[in-house]
């Protein structure tokens, strides 16, 4: 504590931060900490560095309303900055990270998911756009775009065979350009797989058929020419008559 002390008093600010907290709870050490953390932290966000800033004010973790205004600024700076490099993912990830949603920070949530959604898209990965979008379904024309998405994500499983996953999206989508006709298509193949599977089964339980020679003999072990049971040997048996 007297080191962090001494070095705070010959303006070593960052080394006496480190001393405090080597102090651990002895007297006011860590919030001699804090504060030093806090004035580095102010002096960056001055200079309009929001980005350098940022963390430190998530490692003060401050429940003070002015620190959390401080960091909800710096979060909506850097965010906007990511959103206007087209990083629209980033943007929102560290939108979603705000502690508390400022008019500033739901506007620009919005708009970075519309626009990640829009870009999950045009690239085919539809699953994804999908998910974006739903969370802006009320945005522009963000529920029409789901819509063309879950379509071409319905389509690509149907071409794959995946019956299964197309049926919830093609139910969802009703009357929606082919969904339809689709929808048809994946009832028949899962009436025709659960009729193939039947037989299946069908068969698997059938009973085997007793089969008769055509001269009435039956099992391996009759003879072939007068049904008369054999012995082990192969030769008929014989039963001697008694002498009356």
């Amino acid at each position: 504590y007297l080191k962090g002390y001494t070095l705070e008093a010959a303006g070593q600010a960052e080394e006496a931060r480190e001393a405090y907290l080597a102090a651990g709870d002895y007297e006011d050490a860590q919030p001699r900490a804090a504060e030093i953390l806090r004035t580095r932290a102010d002096a960056l966000l001055a200079e309009e560095n929001y980005a350098d800033a940022l963390p430190l004010y998530r490692e003060l973790n401050s429940a003070e309303p002015d620190d959390v205004a401080k960091l909800q600024t710096c979060i909506y700076r850097v965010a906007l900055r990511f959103y206007k490099d087209r990083e629209y993912l980033q943007a929102l990830a560290l939108l979603d990270s705000a502690p508390e949603d400022t008019k500033d920070i739901s506007s620009l949530r919005i708009r970075s998911a519309y626009q990640a959604g829009k870009t999950a898209g045009s690239r085919g990965e539809y699953r994804e756009a999908i998910e974006l979008l739903d969370r802006v379904a009320d945005y522009s024309d963000a529920a029409s775009l789901g819509r063309g998405y879950r379509l071409a994500l319905a389509e690509e499983l149907v071409a794959a065979e995946n019956w299964e996953e197309a049926l919830p999206l093609l139910e969802e989508l009703g009357s929606y350009r082919n969904a339809r006709r689709l929808l048809r298509q994946v009832n028949a193949a899962l009436e025709a797989r659960e009729a193939e599977a039947e037989n299946d089964a069908s068969d698997v339980d059938a009973p085997e058929e007793n089969t008769v020679d055509e001269d009435g003999a039956q099992g391996p072990n009759a003879d072939e020419e007068n049904n008369a049971p054999v012995t082990g040997s192969g030769e008929p048996w014989t039963v001697e008559e008694e002498a009356p």
